[in-house]
């Protein structure tokens, strides 16, 4: 029995005989899996300090929280899960399988939306690479819990796949076109240059795109293979947090909502919170990056006094990031 216990409970789900006892013992199996994938495959994506409100097995239980929530007829995610699955699930080996696919997709997806909340340049970069595979000859396929473009046609990922260390051997010059040829590009290096399935990670490359735009930009380096693709400049960063400087102090510190003292303070939080955007996005929480300013900061505190300034100032700072790179 208890060797098939985790088949025994999918089968239960299927028949719509799910007990009270079964679906608990199931929410602490898929946390379980969904913790050991994190801790494995992710949390090196994701930066942690010591005085983050987010860990590890938050984002586990975020992960896992959709599967288990009624949609509006009352049917499970994890359910609805099971009845899009297309394969049999015979035995125990087959229903762990079934589980781990979809928390592996879920973790993924949890991720890469912790992600572009802490970076708003890594969420526009990834955004209009998304728009431009949806509106051409391009395709989404999910494997091993992470996201690949593949060329038309193609169904499913059928060979070795490049591994991030070698994205970072792909010469940059093919990081400086624009987003169709960008794609092509890759794909006419991964057939050409190594023995890799044409299948390009997609968040490995928004991140390579970042990367490049900054350096490129530090450095003054003008490469006459550079196409119009201005996604990124340190003046983006920078516009941004002059709109963020003159709401907090035209409105903030002119009402006497915030101190002076605070204002400066919460304004060096953003210029620390800007520096990691630019080099691979937020550390932690804003309370974090407030604490580190002010000392004798505690959470309490930091709650009630300071939370929905800098949360509001940061969606702000977001949406005019957003706005410039639009232009």
């Amino acid at each position: 029995m208890e060797e098939n216990r985790i088949l025994n409970i999918i089968l239960s789900l299927k028949l719509n005989s799910l007990t009270t006892s079964e679906l608990n013992f199931l929410i602490k199996h898929c946390y379980q899996v969904s913790y050991s994938i994190l801790k494995v495959k992710f949390a090196s994506k994701i930066k942690f300090e010591k005085d983050s409100t987010l860990t590890l097995e938050d984002i586990a239980m975020d992960a896992i929280v959709p599967l288990f929530v009624n949609n509006k007829n009352g049917v499970l995610g994890i359910k609805r899960s099971l009845e899009n699955w297309n394969d049999s699930i015979s035995n125990n080996v087959d229903a762990e399988y079934f589980l781990s696919k979809i928390i592996w997709k879920r973790a993924e997806q949890t991720v890469t939306k912790i992600i572009k909340e802490r970076d708003p340049i890594f969420e526009k970069i990834h955004k209009t690479l998304s728009v431009c595979i949806s509106s051409n000859n391009l395709k989404k396929v999910r494997y091993l819990g992470t996201v690949y473009v593949v060329e038309s046609g193609t169904e499913k990922i059928t060979g070795s796949i490049i591994h991030e260390e070698d994205i970072d051997l792909i010469p940059l010059r093919i990081f400086e076109y624009k987003q169709l040829e960008l794609f092509n590009k890759l794909f006419e290096y991964i057939k050409q240059e190594t023995n890799y399935f044409p299948a390009i990670p997609l968040n490995d490359i928004v991140k390579k795109i970042k990367f490049n735009y900054f350096q490129k930009y530090n450095n003054e380096f003008t490469s006459n293979h550079f196409i119009d693709n201005s996604f990124i400049t340190n003046d983006i960063v920078d516009q941004g947090l002059k709109t963020l400087s003159e709401k907090l102090e035209n409105f903030y510190v002119k009402k006497n909502i915030v101190s002076e003292e605070d204002a400066e303070k919460i304004m060096a939080s953003f210029n620390d919170i800007s520096l990691d955007i630019k080099h691979g996005g937020m550390h932690s929480s804003l309370f974090s990056y407030l604490k580190y300013r002010k000392k004798t900061l505690s959470k309490e505190d930091f709650y009630k006094n300071y939370h929905h300034i800098m949360n509001y100032l940061f969606n702000q700072f977001k949406l005019r990031v957003s706005q410039i790179i639009s232009m």
